[in-house]
């Protein structure tokens, strides 16, 4: 099975690394990949999976499904595939040098994850046909990972509902999973603030100005800054107001992200609450919160962890050339890194041994659904940094090319193993009901919570065209 296995995804390696590379060049904003993600589904359509579009409501989520058997285990597999603004750049390149000015670029690598899942799936498939194995697959696909704003709609939704086991995966430096209690819990919403126009400068008094507002909220929550807990975050960014001084404005906005362990964000949020309430109150204005998204904290399983770990040891790492490790050496020279070309560290971590991250993940709500654990898989770099133009550099090479096929070798071993020791699978359904007990999901988002769909469709608009002309000159070429 492991032979014929790693066969199909030799087989199969050139089709989803030329998606991966397509995907690069289409470098979607969270919510508008329409391109990405029929990219994605029309390539599983092709190899015999079923895929329905539009799932949660988000027109670029899509559930990819194959089922071998009747009664057999459902495994969950997690696609990513949106870029990230202001991060263009020329692929291979050793310096900043956009394909846009200011144009989105795959600076977190999502553009090989959907790639490397649908390679897995469409591997095992063979297995699974070959062998007479009873199993469902299910590749979930989920914008806008960016903006933390789908896979929280889709666990309140049900799209998680009945999976067995979730295998997500991230593109990185090194091969690489963790297990235990990971990143924050988020909160992201829209404060805005309704006032009413005026004369600045003859009849100002007659005005309340909404972004006065917004400033006097901006300034209780920085005094709140000090009376938070170590680990919680919060950030804001005022998006909108009148532009002309002479005009007391009468809207104005702010996005504010906060940041908690999950026992603590609620009662974080209503001390923010009353910071919005406060400054309409002293402005005389009204307001208004509108969630965009929010997450809980990672809790992902140590038996899927260490059965990840196992599998990647025995799929190996890439074995590179010395033109891979030249340019490796080259933009690690130019970041100021350690010159140690392409050396592919593999590890597992277990996250109470190391420092705290306050970072987040949507992922955070999967793992409260489904036994999970994330695979990372090498696409970049090391010394190559996240959300910068370095990664989105490496994600259209022959690293990023090698290190799909590897990660799909690694997620295929494990899910083999999944599939033919049940006693493998019950055991991480044992620590998940374990993890549950201690950490019982509940739903931030309520039902009246939208995703923001429409929140990049104005940038992408722009960009698509300069995106397109940049691809069409290249081809030229």
């Amino acid at each position: 099975m492991k032979s014929l296995l790693f066969a199909e995804i030799e087989k199969k390696s050139a089709k989803f690394q030329d998606i991966a590379e397509n995907i690069w060049d289409y470098a979607e904003l969270g919510f508008t990949e329409e391109r990405s993600a029929r990219a994605l589904g029309n390539a599983l359509e092709e190899e015999g999976f079923q895929v329905e579009y539009g799932i949660a409501g988000m027109p670029t989520a899509f559930l990819a499904q194959f089922t071998s058997g009747e009664g057999g285990p459902v495994i969950g597999f997690l696609s990513e595939y949106d870029a990230l603004p202001i991060l263009s750049q020329k692929a291979g390149g050793t310096e900043p040098s956009p394909v846009v000015a200011n144009g989105p670029g795959h600076g977190c690598g999502h553009n090989s994850m959907g790639p490397m899942q649908a390679l897995t799936v469409c591997a095992l498939k063979e297995v699974l046909v070959e062998h007479g194995i009873p199993a469902t697959l299910k590749v979930i696909g989920t914008p806008a990972e960016e903006l933390l704003a789908c896979k929280g709609f889709m666990a309140r939704d049900g799209v998680f509902d009945g999976l067995d086991a979730v295998i997500d995966c991230h593109s990185n430096s090194f091969f690489g999973t963790a297990f235990g209690i990971q990143n924050n819990g988020l909160f992201s919403f829209l404060v805005e603030f309704f006032g009413k126009t005026a004369h600045a400068g003859s009849r100002p008094w007659e005005g309340r100005s909404a972004a006065d507002a917004v400033e006097l909220m901006h300034a209780g929550t920085e005094r709140l800054r000090e009376h938070m807990l170590p680990e919680q975050r919060m950030h804001w960014a005022t998006l909108s107001g009148i532009s002309a001084p002479n005009v007391v404005p009468d809207y104005a906005r702010t996005w504010y992200y906060i940041r908690s362990k999950d026992p603590y964000i609620k009662a974080l949020y209503e001390r923010v609450r009353r910071c919005a309430e406060g400054a309409a109150l002293m402005t005389d204005t009204t307001q208004k919160v509108t969630f965009l998204a929010a997450c809980h904290q990672r809790y992902s399983n140590r038996v899927l962890a260490e059965l990840l770990y196992e599998s990647m040891k025995e799929a190996g790492v890439p074995q590179y050339t010395e033109e891979e490790h030249a340019f490796a050496r080259e933009l690690q020279r130019k970041l100021g890194e350690p010159e140690i070309g392409m050396d592919v560290r593999m590890e597992i971590l277990d996250t109470s041994t190391i420092p705290f991250r306050g970072d987040s993940s949507d992922v955070g709500d999967v793992t409260l659904k489904a036994p999970t654990a994330a695979l990372q898989f090498p696409t970049w770099v090391p010394g190559a940094k996240a959300h910068t133009w370095s990664v989105t550099s490496c994600q259209k090479t022959s690293i990023m090319r090698k290190g799909v096929t590897a990660g799909a070798r690694a997620a295929g071993l494990a899910v083999l193993q999944l599939l033919t020791r049940p006693e493998l699978l019950k055991a991480a359904n044992e620590e998940f009901a374990e993890t549950l007990r201690q950490h019982p999901y509940e739903a931030y988002l309520d039902d009246d919570a939208v995703p923001p769909i429409h929140w990049h469709e104005k940038d992408m608009a722009e960009m698509r065209p300069l995106l397109d002309a940049a691809l069409a000159e290249q081809n030229r070429r």
